[in-house]
Protein backbone atom coordinates (compact mmCIF):
# COMPACT_ATOMS: atom_id res chain seq x y z
CA UNK A 1 0.00 0.00 0.00
CA UNK A 2 0.96 3.60 -0.75
CA UNK A 3 0.49 5.46 2.15
CA UNK A 4 1.10 9.04 3.47
CA UNK A 5 0.50 9.86 7.37
CA UNK A 6 0.77 12.56 9.33
CA UNK A 7 1.39 13.19 13.08
CA UNK A 8 -0.74 15.67 14.88
CA UNK A 9 1.44 17.56 18.22
CA UNK A 10 0.20 15.88 20.94
CA UNK A 11 1.89 12.95 19.02
CA UNK A 12 5.12 14.28 19.44
CA UNK A 13 5.36 15.83 22.76
CA UNK A 14 6.07 12.89 24.98
CA UNK A 15 8.19 9.52 25.28
CA UNK A 16 4.97 7.22 24.54
CA UNK A 17 3.51 9.20 21.32
CA UNK A 18 7.25 9.11 19.91
CA UNK A 19 6.92 5.06 20.59
CA UNK A 20 4.33 4.89 19.50
CA UNK A 21 4.80 6.78 16.21
CA UNK A 22 7.73 4.78 15.57
CA UNK A 23 6.00 1.33 15.89
CA UNK A 24 3.24 2.46 13.17
CA UNK A 25 5.50 3.63 10.87
CA UNK A 26 7.82 0.04 11.33
CA UNK A 27 5.29 -1.98 11.21
CA UNK A 28 4.08 -0.81 7.89
CA UNK A 29 7.41 -0.60 6.33
CA UNK A 30 8.01 -3.88 7.21
CA UNK A 31 4.52 -4.74 5.66
CA UNK A 32 5.95 -3.52 2.63
CA UNK A 33 4.65 -0.29 2.52
CA UNK A 34 5.51 2.81 0.80
CA UNK A 35 5.55 5.61 3.11
CA UNK A 36 5.71 9.14 3.53
CA UNK A 37 5.38 11.41 6.99
CA UNK A 38 4.78 14.48 7.92
CA UNK A 39 5.02 16.32 10.98
CA UNK A 40 2.96 18.95 12.87
CA UNK A 41 4.93 21.66 15.27
CA UNK A 42 5.22 19.75 18.91
CA UNK A 43 2.18 20.54 21.29
CA UNK A 44 1.57 24.15 21.85
CA UNK A 45 4.11 25.76 20.20
CA UNK A 46 2.58 27.28 17.00
CA UNK A 47 0.44 29.03 20.09
CA UNK A 48 3.18 30.46 21.66
CA UNK A 49 4.46 31.27 18.31
CA UNK A 50 2.09 33.35 17.96
CA UNK A 51 2.37 34.83 21.51
CA UNK A 52 5.41 35.56 21.41
CA UNK A 53 5.09 37.16 18.26
CA UNK A 54 2.68 39.91 19.71
CA UNK A 55 4.95 39.92 22.50
CA UNK A 56 8.17 40.77 20.68
CA UNK A 57 6.12 43.92 18.25
CA UNK A 58 5.37 45.21 21.86
CA UNK A 59 8.98 45.50 22.53
CA UNK A 60 9.66 42.85 25.10
CA UNK A 61 13.23 41.21 24.64
CA UNK A 62 13.06 39.79 28.45
CA UNK A 63 9.86 37.57 27.12
CA UNK A 64 11.84 36.81 24.30
CA UNK A 65 14.86 35.55 25.84
CA UNK A 66 12.94 33.68 28.42
CA UNK A 67 10.58 31.64 25.32
CA UNK A 68 13.89 31.07 23.33
CA UNK A 69 15.41 29.90 26.34
CA UNK A 70 12.30 27.11 27.40
CA UNK A 71 11.69 26.17 23.98
CA UNK A 72 15.40 25.21 23.13
CA UNK A 73 15.39 23.19 26.12
CA UNK A 74 11.84 21.49 25.51
CA UNK A 75 13.07 20.93 22.16
CA UNK A 76 16.43 19.23 23.30
CA UNK A 77 14.98 16.51 25.89
CA UNK A 78 12.75 15.23 23.55
CA UNK A 79 15.75 15.18 20.80
CA UNK A 80 17.49 12.98 23.67
CA UNK A 81 14.22 11.05 23.79
CA UNK A 82 13.89 10.37 19.75
CA UNK A 83 17.80 9.64 19.08
CA UNK A 84 18.70 7.27 20.66
CA UNK A 85 22.13 7.14 18.46
CA UNK A 86 24.83 8.90 19.82
CA UNK A 87 25.91 10.63 16.84
CA UNK A 88 22.25 11.56 15.37
CA UNK A 89 21.38 13.00 18.73
CA UNK A 90 24.54 14.91 18.35
CA UNK A 91 23.59 16.19 14.89
CA UNK A 92 20.29 17.31 15.65
CA UNK A 93 21.13 18.61 18.90
CA UNK A 94 23.06 21.21 16.21
CA UNK A 95 20.71 21.68 14.29
CA UNK A 96 17.77 22.59 16.91
CA UNK A 97 20.28 25.10 18.60
CA UNK A 98 21.11 26.55 15.54
CA UNK A 99 17.31 27.10 14.65
CA UNK A 100 16.62 28.63 18.00
CA UNK A 101 19.00 30.95 17.34
CA UNK A 102 17.90 32.09 13.96
CA UNK A 103 14.65 32.54 15.66
CA UNK A 104 15.88 34.57 18.44
CA UNK A 105 17.41 36.90 15.91
CA UNK A 106 14.42 37.31 14.31
CA UNK A 107 12.07 37.77 17.15
CA UNK A 108 14.66 40.39 18.76
CA UNK A 109 14.89 42.30 15.15
CA UNK A 110 11.02 42.67 16.08
CA UNK A 111 11.22 44.08 19.08
CA UNK A 112 13.80 46.62 17.94
CA UNK A 113 11.30 47.54 15.07
CA UNK A 114 7.77 47.06 17.51
CA UNK A 115 6.06 46.12 14.76
CA UNK A 116 5.05 41.90 12.96
CA UNK A 117 4.07 41.77 9.39
CA UNK A 118 2.50 38.72 8.12
CA UNK A 119 5.24 37.69 6.06
CA UNK A 120 7.16 38.15 9.38
CA UNK A 121 4.75 36.10 11.26
CA UNK A 122 5.11 33.38 8.90
CA UNK A 123 8.61 33.39 9.24
CA UNK A 124 8.39 33.03 12.59
CA UNK A 125 5.32 30.31 13.09
CA UNK A 126 7.46 28.03 10.64
CA UNK A 127 10.09 27.56 13.19
CA UNK A 128 7.94 24.90 14.84
CA UNK A 129 7.39 22.08 12.36
CA UNK A 130 11.58 23.04 11.41
CA UNK A 131 11.71 22.02 15.10
CA UNK A 132 9.84 18.95 14.90
CA UNK A 133 10.59 17.43 11.47
CA UNK A 134 14.52 16.74 12.51
CA UNK A 135 13.29 14.82 15.87
CA UNK A 136 10.53 12.72 14.44
CA UNK A 137 13.37 12.07 11.54
CA UNK A 138 16.17 11.00 14.20
CA UNK A 139 13.23 8.93 16.21
CA UNK A 140 12.83 6.87 12.80
CA UNK A 141 16.12 6.76 11.62
CA UNK A 142 17.43 5.02 15.34
CA UNK A 143 14.67 2.55 14.25
CA UNK A 144 17.01 1.19 11.19
CA UNK A 145 14.37 3.25 8.97
CA UNK A 146 15.72 5.07 5.18
CA UNK A 147 14.59 8.57 5.94
CA UNK A 148 15.33 11.80 4.72
CA UNK A 149 14.24 15.09 6.48
CA UNK A 150 12.17 17.98 4.25
CA UNK A 151 10.43 21.26 4.95
CA UNK A 152 7.40 21.74 2.63
CA UNK A 153 9.25 23.83 0.30
CA UNK A 154 12.11 21.65 0.10
CA UNK A 155 9.14 18.84 -0.96
CA UNK A 156 8.23 21.06 -3.33
CA UNK A 157 4.87 22.57 -1.82
CA UNK A 158 4.38 26.73 -3.59
CA UNK A 159 1.69 28.63 -2.09
CA UNK A 160 0.27 31.56 -3.38
CA UNK A 161 1.80 34.99 -1.32
CA UNK A 162 -1.38 35.38 1.13
CA UNK A 163 0.92 34.94 4.23
CA UNK A 164 -1.24 33.42 7.12
CA UNK A 165 -3.77 31.73 4.92
CA UNK A 166 -1.62 30.87 1.35
CA UNK A 167 -3.41 28.73 -0.94
CA UNK A 168 -1.38 25.75 -2.34
CA UNK A 169 -0.59 25.98 -6.54
CA UNK A 170 -1.59 22.29 -6.89
CA UNK A 171 -0.05 21.51 -10.79
CA UNK A 172 3.31 23.31 -9.70
CA UNK A 173 2.99 21.37 -6.26
CA UNK A 174 1.93 18.15 -7.82
CA UNK A 175 5.06 18.30 -10.33
CA UNK A 176 7.48 19.42 -7.67
CA UNK A 177 6.69 16.86 -5.11
CA UNK A 178 6.93 14.53 -8.02
CA UNK A 179 10.35 15.25 -8.68
CA UNK A 180 12.08 15.79 -5.12
CA UNK A 181 10.05 12.89 -3.44
CA UNK A 182 8.82 10.64 -6.25
CA UNK A 183 12.64 8.51 -6.51
CA UNK A 184 12.74 8.25 -2.79
CA UNK A 185 9.43 7.21 -1.99
CA UNK A 186 9.26 4.78 -5.13
CA UNK A 187 12.78 3.20 -3.57
CA UNK A 188 11.15 3.06 0.28
CA UNK A 189 12.84 5.57 1.67
CA UNK A 190 10.36 7.36 3.97
CA UNK A 191 10.66 11.44 3.41
CA UNK A 192 9.80 13.13 7.01
CA UNK A 193 8.47 16.67 6.11
CA UNK A 194 7.40 19.55 7.82
CA UNK A 195 2.99 20.48 7.42
CA UNK A 196 1.77 23.76 7.11
CA UNK A 197 4.09 25.15 5.73
CA UNK A 198 5.82 25.91 2.51
CA UNK A 199 7.17 29.12 -0.08
CA UNK A 200 5.67 31.28 -3.04
CA UNK A 201 7.08 31.48 -5.82
CA UNK A 202 9.58 34.11 -5.04
CA UNK A 203 10.99 31.54 -2.14
CA UNK A 204 9.40 33.50 0.74
CA UNK A 205 8.49 31.05 3.74
CA UNK A 206 4.27 30.99 3.67
CA UNK A 207 2.00 29.06 5.84
CA UNK A 208 -1.46 27.62 5.05
CA UNK A 209 -3.23 28.61 7.97
CA UNK A 210 -4.68 26.59 10.92
CA UNK A 211 -4.82 22.50 10.01
CA UNK A 212 -2.07 23.20 7.04
CA UNK A 213 -0.27 20.06 8.04
CA UNK A 214 -3.14 18.05 6.76
CA UNK A 215 -2.99 19.45 4.08
CA UNK A 216 0.59 19.37 3.48
CA UNK A 217 -0.24 15.35 3.68
CA UNK A 218 -3.14 16.07 0.96
CA UNK A 219 -1.14 17.42 -1.39
CA UNK A 220 1.64 14.74 -0.79
CA UNK A 221 -0.89 12.22 -1.19
CA UNK A 222 -2.24 13.25 -4.61
CA UNK A 223 1.11 13.93 -5.90
CA UNK A 224 2.83 10.70 -5.05
CA UNK A 225 -0.54 8.60 -6.18
CA UNK A 226 -0.80 7.43 -2.53
CA UNK A 227 -3.57 4.83 -1.72
CA UNK A 228 -4.71 6.62 1.75
CA UNK A 229 -3.96 9.62 3.85
CA UNK A 230 -4.03 8.37 7.85
CA UNK A 231 -3.82 11.07 9.68
CA UNK A 232 -2.73 10.56 13.03
CA UNK A 233 -4.18 12.45 16.17
CA UNK A 234 -4.93 11.97 20.36
CA UNK A 235 -8.38 10.72 19.95
CA UNK A 236 -10.43 7.58 18.31
CA UNK A 237 -11.06 9.02 15.07
CA UNK A 238 -13.86 12.21 14.40
CA UNK A 239 -16.07 12.18 17.40
CA UNK A 240 -20.26 12.50 17.43
CA UNK A 241 -18.71 15.49 19.61
CA UNK A 242 -15.58 16.85 20.99
CA UNK A 243 -14.98 14.42 23.90
CA UNK A 244 -13.74 17.54 25.70
CA UNK A 245 -17.08 18.92 26.08
CA UNK A 246 -19.27 15.75 25.67
CA UNK A 247 -17.92 12.81 27.45
CA UNK A 248 -20.15 10.47 25.87
CA UNK A 249 -18.70 10.93 22.40
CA UNK A 250 -18.75 8.18 20.36
CA UNK A 251 -16.62 7.39 17.03
CA UNK A 252 -18.01 7.95 13.73
CA UNK A 253 -17.03 4.95 11.65
CA UNK A 254 -17.63 6.26 8.14
CA UNK A 255 -18.11 10.03 6.25
CA UNK A 256 -18.28 10.57 3.44
CA UNK A 257 -15.67 13.65 1.56
CA UNK A 258 -18.78 16.01 1.76
CA UNK A 259 -20.08 15.24 5.41
CA UNK A 260 -16.45 15.30 6.58
CA UNK A 261 -16.06 18.70 4.48
CA UNK A 262 -18.78 20.13 6.20
CA UNK A 263 -17.81 18.96 9.51
CA UNK A 264 -14.45 20.35 9.73
CA UNK A 265 -15.58 23.78 8.16
CA UNK A 266 -18.30 24.33 11.58
CA UNK A 267 -15.25 23.39 13.83
CA UNK A 268 -14.92 19.51 14.25
CA UNK A 269 -11.81 18.21 15.70
CA UNK A 270 -9.44 16.10 13.17
CA UNK A 271 -9.52 17.40 9.70
CA UNK A 272 -8.91 20.27 7.81
CA UNK A 273 -11.75 20.97 4.95
CA UNK A 274 -8.81 22.20 2.31
CA UNK A 275 -7.50 19.12 2.94
CA UNK A 276 -10.67 17.00 2.13
CA UNK A 277 -11.03 18.75 -1.34
CA UNK A 278 -7.41 17.67 -2.33
CA UNK A 279 -8.03 14.33 -1.16
CA UNK A 280 -12.07 14.42 -2.81
CA UNK A 281 -10.67 15.33 -6.09
CA UNK A 282 -7.97 12.94 -5.88
CA UNK A 283 -10.45 10.08 -4.58
CA UNK A 284 -7.93 9.45 -1.70
CA UNK A 285 -9.78 7.97 1.48
CA UNK A 286 -8.42 9.49 4.11
CA UNK A 287 -8.49 7.51 8.02
CA UNK A 288 -8.38 9.42 11.04
CA UNK A 289 -6.58 7.21 13.55
CA UNK A 290 -5.46 7.50 17.32
CA UNK A 291 -1.57 7.67 18.05
CA UNK A 292 -1.89 6.06 21.63
CA UNK A 293 -4.46 3.54 20.17
CA UNK A 294 -2.98 2.63 16.66
CA UNK A 295 -5.46 -0.70 15.85
CA UNK A 296 -8.74 1.48 18.20
CA UNK A 297 -11.46 2.77 16.27
CA UNK A 298 -10.74 4.79 13.51
CA UNK A 299 -12.89 7.03 11.02
CA UNK A 300 -12.53 6.48 7.43
CA UNK A 301 -13.69 9.48 4.68
CA UNK A 302 -14.41 8.40 1.62
CA UNK A 303 -16.49 8.57 -1.52
CA UNK A 304 -19.70 6.44 0.78
CA UNK A 305 -21.39 7.75 3.29
CA UNK A 306 -22.77 5.04 6.30
CA UNK A 307 -26.57 5.48 7.06
CA UNK A 308 -26.95 4.90 10.95
CA UNK A 309 -30.61 3.64 11.31
CA UNK A 310 -32.12 6.06 13.70
CA UNK A 311 -29.99 9.00 13.83
CA UNK A 312 -30.81 12.11 12.09
CA UNK A 313 -27.68 13.36 12.80
CA UNK A 314 -24.12 12.07 12.81
CA UNK A 315 -22.55 14.70 15.04
CA UNK A 316 -22.76 18.05 17.03
CA UNK A 317 -19.89 20.37 16.33
CA UNK A 318 -18.66 23.99 18.29
CA UNK A 319 -16.71 26.92 16.73
CA UNK A 320 -15.52 29.27 20.06
CA UNK A 321 -14.53 32.62 20.10
CA UNK A 322 -16.86 34.02 17.11
CA UNK A 323 -19.10 36.98 17.18
CA UNK A 324 -22.08 37.77 15.47
CA UNK A 325 -22.17 41.30 13.64
CA UNK A 326 -26.04 42.59 12.82
CA UNK A 327 -26.86 45.73 10.44
CA UNK A 328 -30.09 46.79 10.94
CA UNK A 329 -32.17 49.79 9.36
CA UNK A 330 -35.54 50.77 6.87
CA UNK A 331 -33.16 52.23 4.47
CA UNK A 332 -31.74 48.51 3.83
CA UNK A 333 -35.05 47.41 2.20
CA UNK A 334 -34.79 46.80 -1.03
CA UNK A 335 -31.17 48.42 -0.91
CA UNK A 336 -28.64 45.50 -2.66
CA UNK A 337 -25.65 47.79 -2.63
CA UNK A 338 -26.10 47.72 1.14
CA UNK A 339 -25.41 43.96 1.58
CA UNK A 340 -22.07 44.19 -1.15
CA UNK A 341 -20.50 47.12 0.94
CA UNK A 342 -20.54 45.25 3.80
CA UNK A 343 -18.63 42.62 2.29
CA UNK A 344 -16.57 44.62 0.66
CA UNK A 345 -15.11 46.17 3.71
CA UNK A 346 -14.77 42.18 5.17
CA UNK A 347 -12.70 41.52 2.10
CA UNK A 348 -10.63 44.31 2.69
CA UNK A 349 -10.23 43.33 6.43
CA UNK A 350 -9.38 39.41 4.42
CA UNK A 351 -12.10 38.70 7.78
CA UNK A 352 -13.76 35.35 7.17
CA UNK A 353 -17.65 34.94 7.19
CA UNK A 354 -18.92 31.69 8.57
CA UNK A 355 -22.16 32.63 8.50
CA UNK A 356 -24.92 35.18 7.22
CA UNK A 357 -28.56 35.24 7.75
CA UNK A 358 -31.07 37.78 6.37
CA UNK A 359 -34.68 38.11 6.96
CA UNK A 360 -37.37 38.67 5.01
CA UNK A 361 -38.49 42.23 5.10
CA UNK A 362 -34.34 42.43 4.18
CA UNK A 363 -34.04 45.47 7.07
CA UNK A 364 -31.75 43.85 8.65
CA UNK A 365 -28.48 41.19 8.19
CA UNK A 366 -26.08 39.24 10.26
CA UNK A 367 -22.78 37.49 9.95
CA UNK A 368 -20.95 34.93 12.18
CA UNK A 369 -17.10 36.40 11.88
CA UNK A 370 -13.91 35.04 13.70
CA UNK A 371 -13.51 37.15 16.79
Amino acid sequence: MRLVMKFGGSSLESEEGLRKICYVVERQAKAGDKIAVVASAIGDTTDRLLEICEKAAGGDKKSVEDFVYDLKAEHLKICNIAATCGEARMEIGHEISRLIDELRDVLIGIAHVREVTPKIRDYVLSFGERLSVPILWACLRSKGLKTEKFTGSEAGIVTDSNFGNARPLLELTFHQVKVRLGKLYEAGVIPVVSGFIASDQNGRTTTMGRGGSDLTASLLAAALNADEIWLWTDVDGIMTANPKIEPSAKTIRQLSFQEAMEMAFFGAKGIHPKAIEVAMDKGIPIRVKNTFNPDGPETLISEEAEIVPGFAAKAVSLIPKVSVITVEGAGMVGASEVAAELFQILVEKKTSILMVSQGSSEANISFVVPR
